[in-house]
């Protein structure tokens, strides 16, 4: 149930090796709104990648409106700090 409403079988699929070599591409994507996507460790376990908007679409309900507003002043802390390094 939880995978048809996910659409597992139609989102992006990365092998953690491939993740490593594309890690600028796969992000980009998931940026521009291809979220999520699926990444694949050596052992085939399997694990999401959202971008932040959609995860709290999705599952948002799972936090207090005081919890979102901290996760959401990390991130922009967290941001603002590292702005002059290579994640921008």
């Amino acid at each position: 149930m939880l995978e048809e409403k996910l659409n597992l079988d139609n989102i992006p699929h990365f092998k953690r090796a491939e993740l490593e070599r594309r890690m600028d591409d796969v992000l980009q994507l998931v940026d521009e709104g291809q979220s999520p996507v699926m990444i694949h460790d050596e052992k085939d376990r399997r694990f999401l990648l959202f971008s932040w908007e959609d995860f709290f679409r999705r599952f948002g309900w799972l936090y207090s409106a005081e919890e979102k507003a901290a996760i959401e002043a990390a991130c922009a802390e967290y941001e603002e700090n590292t702005s002059d390094r290579v994640f921008k």
